[in-house]
């Protein structure tokens, strides 16, 4: 990493890697002006937190996970693998948190628990409007993740008109292999909490919990492609 930023230095913005393993950032100097930052498979959190931090003010794309992790447990266990998952996101967020990233438009997780990640408040959590792009795939947490950003729209909806925020959400890919009642009903009030979606891809491994279409369709009709 320091040849790679000494060489490229302020330059570089677009970083994806497909696997981060224990990473030593003391004394290493890191790229500070990304703009994407992506690595499926993250074993140290807490390296990763400090990556993000160090472009946090131009970073606008975040995508990471435990994508090895999820197809090895998958393998080994299809029930309840999602629990067996470590839990890189509690390091990460020991460094700081998405709220704390300005610029953010885009975020994908994978195949991790996504809780850690959930805002404490409904203020907090007012950065969601600003977000364009979410992907949550085979992620622990994600009814509740859902049931925050539905609030949220919802609050911000209903500001007066000088704080007002509308959501900017224009895609959401969701998937997940174990849909339960709560999840489908916290991801049906997620999309019937705004208007908008031009991309909208679901992925279910039992869809028997699912209704008709139109109930996850919503009010993104028009606007789907």
């Amino acid at each position: 990493m320091d040849i790679l930023t000494t060489t490229h230095g302020s330059q570089l913005r677009k970083l994806q890697m497909y696997e981060l393993e224990t990473f030593h950032t003391v004394g290493v100097t890191m790229p500070q002006n990304l703009v994407l930052l992506e690595c499926r498979s993250v074993n140290d959190g807490a390296a990763w937190g400090r990556f993000v931090q160090k472009s946090c003010a131009s970073l606008q794309i975040l995508r990471f996970g435990q994508e090895k992790e999820l197809v090895e447990c998958y393998r080994s266990n299809r029930h309840g693998f999602l629990n067996q998952i470590s839990r890189s996101a509690e390091s990460f967020v020991s460094v700081m948190s998405l709220q704390e990233i300005p610029n953010l438009r885009e975020i994908a997780l994978f195949g991790i628990d996504i809780t850690p990640f959930i805002p404490q408040s409904i203020p907090e959590a007012l950065f969601f409007c600003g977000l364009k792009s979410l992907t949550l795939e085979s992620c622990s947490g994600s009814a509740d993740f859902l049931d925050t950003m539905a609030d949220t729209f919802h609050h911000a909806q209903t500001l007066d008109a000088a704080s007002k925020r509308m959501p900017k959400l224009k895609s959401f890919s969701f998937r997940h292999e174990a849909l339960t009642t709560r999840l489908k009903d916290c991801l049906v009030r997620f999309l019937n909490s705004f208007n908008g979606l031009e991309k909208l891809s679901l992925l279910f491994e039992n869809a028997t919990f699912l209704e008709r279409c139109s109930t996850l369709i919503c009010g993104h009709g028009p606007t789907l492609k």
